[in-house]
């Protein structure tokens, strides 16, 4: 095999001749016959661009520069912004962080008009790097596009605390988010809109909106016209969890902890869109995953929940597999149940529960059918009472959930006492 030959393995074939605006940043070879030139990826850059070396200047912890040092954050906003600057210009490389808080007053990040194919390493020192925003009209972190795509993007060992959202997604793709820990946002730790192929990944979700605006507002992620992976996250106490807005998003081996909010009532989202239940009761908000619109797929979750676990509020689908979650008194509204579907007056395609074990501390629903007729719907479950329990396995203020026994649909429920 000829050296070239061994280059194509991982390389590809990118054109002939005169290399084309899109393989500019491409090193060009002569093939085997000696006539075409064939165009591989060059080498990925190993620069790196430390922020520091940009003027930016972290604090330590127990520092008392946090809201007074406007200068501080103004500099370092523009040190961050530049280092990613410098990045983004040479092509690709790292721009690193050292361990403490980096004060900003604005958002850092890319916010472009053009397609990006950025090849940019975001690295930090684990939970010891913060980025943290006083600004609360702006993201703390942004990487959006109008012009395409935003690709290529990997942010490890960070965490991103305030501004109006952590960190705002928008025409992002395949990039990858490891060990972010969002902190303390005022609508979202996470916005992701138009995303398609990025992962994240032992990511932590802890509380939102601490004392900013009326209370009413953080949320741990949105995903709007998704189609994403979160793998191994942690959904802390008030953090909210997950929100789907259509599209599909892929949920594996995620912990969620009482995930509702202290002093407010409502969703602070689905509430804006004016839908109530039957009886005039407003979407409560306390729900870990809630679905509006497209399909949740939760895969090996475990969770404790204070009110409920799923809200299928007009969704396509909901796939839930081998997951164990236990209900927990207190809190408010208090527990109510653990599924619960809601279509509007629609149809819910498919509803399919299976191998996953519910453990009540409390009474409440199994699943709880709102208005929805579910098509092609498997629950195949256990569900664990105390003694003193009451559950209503399957309950419905409109037609039957589901139809065991029939063609398209099967129920097998097992339950019993603790």
């Amino acid at each position: 095999m000829s050296d070239l030959a061994e280059l194509l393995i991982d390389g590809y074939l990118g054109g002939i001749n005169k290399p084309s605006a899109e393989q500019a940043g491409f090193a060009a070879f002569v093939n085997d016959t000696g006539t075409n030139l064939v165009y591989l990826p060059s080498p990925k850059p190993h620069s790196t661009f430390h922020v520091e070396d940009y003027g930016a200047v972290p604090i330590q912890l127990g520092d008392d520069q946090d809201q007074a040092n406007v200068p501080l954050r103004t500099a370092n906003t523009a040190a961050i912004q530049a280092a990613l600057d410098a990045a983004l210009a040479a092509k690709g490389g790292t721009v690193l962080f050292g361990s403490g808080i980096y004060l900003t007053n604005g958002q850092v990040g890319y916010d472009r008009s053009d397609d990006i194919n950025a090849n940019v390493i975001i690295q930090g020192v684990s939970a010891f790097t913060e980025i943290r925003s006083n600004n609360y009209t702006q993201p703390t972190f942004v990487l959006a596009t109008t012009g395409g795509n935003i690709r290529g993007i990997t942010m490890r060992d960070l965490v991103i605390r305030g501004g109006r959202e952590g960190l705002s997604l928008r025409w992002c793709a395949y990039s990858r988010f490891e060990r972010i820990w969002f902190w303390g946002s005022k609508q979202w730790g996470l916005q992701d809109e138009a995303g398609n192929g990025n992962v994240f990944l032992a990511c932590r979700f802890d509380e939102g909106a601490q004392g900013i605006g009326t209370g009413v507002e953080a949320d741990a992620a949105l995903f709007i016209s998704c189609e994403e992976t979160v793998a191994c996250c942690n959904f802390g106490e008030y953090s909210g969890g997950i929100i789907i807005n259509d599209g599909v998003v892929n949920i594996v081996d995620c912990l969620f902890h009482d995930c509702q909010y202290r002093g407010a009532a409502t969703h602070s989202y689905l509430s804006n869109t004016d839908f109530t239940l039957g009886g005039g009761e407003l979407l409560t908000r306390t729900a870990s995953i809630t679905i509006y619109g497209g399909v949740g797929v939760i895969k090996g979750c475990t969770g404790s929940v204070q009110a409920r676990f799923v809200l299928a509020f007009r969704a396509d689908e909901l796939v839930m597999n081998g997951g164990r979650v236990q209900s927990v008194s207190g809190g408010s509204p208090g527990f109510q149940g653990f599924i619960e579907v809601y279509t509007g007056g629609g149809t819910v395609a498919a509803l399919n529960v299976t191998g996953c074990t519910f453990t009540m501390h409390t009474s409440g629903f199994f699943i709880k059918d709102v208005d929805a007729v579910l098509h092609d719907s498997i629950v195949q479950a256990q569900v664990i009472t105390y003694p003193t329990i009451t559950m209503t396995a399957i309950s419905s203020s409109a037609p039957k959930l589901l139809n065991p026994g029939t063609e398209n649909n099967l129920l097998q429920l097992k339950t019993f006492a603790r």
